[in-house]
């Protein structure tokens, strides 16, 4: 059980610094994936300002159709 409740991390035991590159790509990473998830927020609320709503005629009465004649 102590060897869970170590409050040092193991390079810091080891008297050896973390390898840089590992928090410098994790840096460029995060704000990549925020812009990535921002571009796609950004696309749908254009999707929602700018194209008409498109409801097929009949849709529904197809979709219940559908449903009665699956369940008979």
């Amino acid at each position: 059980m102590r060897g869970r409740l170590r409050t040092r991390p193991r390079w810091h035991e080891e008297r050896e610094e973390p390898d840089y590159r590992f928090t410098l790509a994790n840096e460029r990473n995060f704000p990549a994936w925020l812009r990535t998830s921002l571009a796609l927020v950004a696309g749908a609320v254009a999707l929602n300002q700018l194209v008409p709503p498109f409801r097929p005629i009949g849709a529904s009465t197809l979709a219940v159709v559908q449903l009665v004649l699956i369940e008979t």
